[in-house]
């Protein structure tokens, strides 16, 4: 999810298996009905509906209108202190250079780049190019693998229509 789609959940937006993306949060501000690319379903796989149903156990508010990770009043929680709070010390701690929600969606997107139509779908991208040419990364080596593989294929290939030819000889000219 976009980082302002993440601290404008409310709990009404919580619906199981999934979450029903209406509104979003920018710098502590809760933005009604406005996200990026209008309503959207967003799958919450079984380890994190737990957590978040642990969540609900301990939170102060839970009412239906209420912030799913709301500020201290009851607000949207601003996007900066999380990231200073919680994202920095957690990088730190796994000694990466750099973690960010948006180095999570490049990396969900690098890692599903064999379901694009379903990585587009999650991320929540209007157009697939979004995702395989903005978010997707080349995996060096899984492009290593992959051209070793279309090499093998080639000269599997090959090797059906020609007999394998002896090794050259050093000094033997071709």
């Amino acid at each position: 999810m976009r980082t302002a789609e993440v601290f404008g959940l409310r709990w009404s937006a919580f619906c199981g298996d999934h979450f029903l993306i209406r509104d979003s949060a920018w710098r502590g501000k809760l933005l009604e009905d406005a996200t990026k690319t209008g309503e959207r379903v967003v799958t919450i796989p079984p380890a994190t509906r737990d957590a978040i149903l642990r969540w609900r156990k301990v939170s102060q508010f839970t009412g239906p209108d209420d912030m799913l990770f709301a500020n201290a009043v009851g607000g949207p929680m601003d996007s900066h202190n999380f990231n200073n709070r919680v994202m920095a010390p957690l990088r730190d701690k796994l000694r990466l250079p750099v973690l960010t929600f948006q180095v999570l969606r490049r990396s969900h997107a690098t890692r599903n780049q064999a379901t694009p139509r379903d990585a587009q779908a999650h991320l929540g991208h209007k157009q697939i190019t979004t995702t395989l040419g903005i978010y997707a990364q080349e995996v060096q080596a899984t492009v290593k693998a992959m051209v070793e593989a279309d090499e093998l294929a080639i000269l599997s290939a090959c090797e059906l229509i020609a007999p394998k030819l002896p090794p050259s000889q050093p000094g033997q000219s071709l």
